[in-house]
């Protein structure tokens, strides 16, 4: 025996709502419909399920023993359907990397990571280290690569930096007027630790350009507006790094590391791993 779905819900939605005509507006059909529905269903089980009474209809004595049975039998079907949709989305992960440094790697690390991980729907968000951590900490992010903070000693660590002085190719330095600093603006730790080594060099400098973002930032040192304290790895093909014999302050060395919530090294320990692995591969 093969029972209609359809017709096993409209059974139950009439027996529960004692009416056609209300079952037939909750199930977005018409009278006749639900009619037809139910009376195919009679007609399986060989019984009658309804009589008509005062008040719209009410169950005959099969229908009252057979609808325990048929609310067990939808709610079994509906669970099933319920499991397997939720089986077949993608597990959201919100991953968050910075763009001092990080960039660069973005387009190769999501080929990898939905080749190997095609279960996930990832969201990226390129921002700061400051906003990263913000954004972990608000829990707005699962995971973020990010360079480490001055002071800190959370996360894992991933690989070393490289903080250089960097201009267009065809910039030229003047030691004899200040240093022209093309930076991001407040807060950020670059700028922070660029006007910080000037300082401490009794170096002038002089802001010339300040950047929302770390792009804005390249395009700025491109068009040889200045000078910027980047990392060596985010140089574009148009600029060059200044040498130290021009004489610089030198600048202090960096660390990226990975930081997630507790919730995401739980749930999403394959993901960490395989931003682990792929950023391990890089530095061998």
């Amino acid at each position: 025996m093969n029972i209609d779905i359809g017709n096993l819900r409209a059974f139950c939605v009439v027996a529960e709502k004692e009416s056609f005509t209300l079952a037939a507006e909750l199930l977005g059909a018409t009278q006749s419909t639900i009619s037809m529905r139910v009376k195919k269903l009679e007609q399986l089980l060989g019984n009658k399920l309804f009589d008509s009474s005062p008040h719209g209809v009410e169950l005959t004595n099969f229908g009252t023993d057979f609808i325990p049975k048929a609310k067990d039998l939808l709610g079994a079907h509906d669970n099933t359907l319920h499991s397997i949709t939720r089986q077949s989305e993608k597990q959201s992960f919100r991953l968050g990397v910075t763009y001092h440094g990080i960039d660069q790697n973005l387009p190769e690390l999501l080929r990898i990571l939905s080749e190997k991980l095609p279960q996930y729907r990832m969201s990226v968000s390129v921002l700061s280290s400051e906003e990263l951590y913000a954004g972990l900490a608000r829990l707005k992010l699962d995971t973020i690569v990010a360079k480490r903070l001055t002071g800190d000693h959370k996360g894992q660590s991933l690989f070393n930096g490289k903080l250089v002085w960097m201009a267009s190719k065809d910039f030229e330095y003047e030691p004899d007027k200040p240093v022209p600093l093309v930076s991001l603006g407040s807060p950020c730790s670059l700028r922070q630790m660029a006007i910080n080594s000037l300082n401490a060099a009794k170096i002038p400098w002089q802001e010339v350009f300040i950047g929302s973002n770390v792009f804005a930032v390249k395009a700025a040192i491109s068009a040889g507006l200045g000078i910027a304290c980047l990392e060596q790895r985010t140089l574009p093909a148009d600029c060059k790094v200044l040498p130290e014999k021009i004489g610089l302050s030198p600048l202090p060395s960096t660390e990226f590391v990975l930081e997630a919530t507790s919730s995401a090294r739980k749930q999403d320990a394959c993901m960490i791993d395989a931003i682990t692995e792929y950023f391990e591969a890089q530095e061998g």
